[in-house]
């Protein structure tokens, strides 16, 4: 396990922007190593994308002999959350029929292969492998959610944390006496902004001087 800890750190500092901490390792507690127990791994979600572009790297060399069910499997997780995000990337939240059809097809894939893994290693070893459950229902919605135009990554629980940290960068800027009301005026102000520049503001509609900008102003 510890050697493994050290391929994994090594191969975090020569691909891509995450780099794991030189003290980060595997451990059976992070890895939920219980006899009769499903192990799973528990960390950021960072982490596991270091782990499955690891993975996928490893698997592919000439030397290491592994199940094509296991290739399948780690290469179509490592790669479906990237198309959500270079879908995001190039196209913002809302996807075309192609980034649709492509996402889809790869999360299938994972879907499939996952669950063949789970019924051929049943009993494998001391620890259960695969696990179905809650986690192979989530995802079967998620691929539901992809065959509409909207990107599901609009609702994932980072989104929410971001949208905090703006909204906190804002109440900072504010006096401690009027904190709640201040922040939710600049708040107010900062959406009607955005809504300005795509054309969609109806805020002068009731008044003219809601909005302090060009777009919304009446003749």
């Amino acid at each position: 396990m510890m050697a493994a800890s050290h391929m994994i750190v090594a191969w975090s500092r020569t691909h891509g922007h995450k780099k794991l901490p030189k003290h980060w390792k595997l451990t059976r507690a992070r890895l939920c190593l219980k006899t009769n127990s499903y192990c799973h791994f528990l960390g950021k979600g960072w982490h596991t994308s270091v782990l499955l572009g690891f993975l996928e790297d490893f698997l592919q060399q000439e030397h290491v002999q592994a199940d094509p069910l296991l290739h399948n499997c780690v290469w179509a997780a490592n790669n479906v959350i990237g198309l959500l995000y270079q879908s995001r990337t190039e196209n913002g939240l809302l996807m075309d029929d192609q980034d649709i059809k492509q996402i889809q097809a790869v999360g299938i894939l994972f879907l499939e292969t996952y669950m063949q893994l789970h019924a051929k290693y049943q009993g494998f070893c001391g620890y259960k492998l695969w696990n179905l459950r809650p986690k192979t229902h989530l995802w079967q919605h998620l691929l539901e959610s992809c065959s509409r135009i909207r990107n599901p990554l609009a609702g994932s629980c980072w989104m929410d944390e971001d949208w905090l940290r703006g909204v906190m960068a804002v109440a900072r800027k504010t006096h401690a006496s009027k904190t709640h009301s201040s922040t939710l005026k600049r708040y107010c102000a900062g959406l009607c902004s955005v809504k300005c520049l795509s054309f969609e503001c109806d805020c002068a509609s009731s008044s003219p001087y809601t909005c302090m900008h060009l777009f919304c102003m009446q003749d």
